[in-house]
């Protein structure tokens, strides 16, 4: 699976996960 798309899935279902992970 392309990372890109989970990244933005994680945006879309749970941004502050996404902000952690990007962190």
């Amino acid at each position: 699976m392309p990372i890109a798309r989970i990244a933005k899935h994680f945006k879309i279902s749970r941004p502050t996960v996404y902000s952690y992970l990007k962190n």
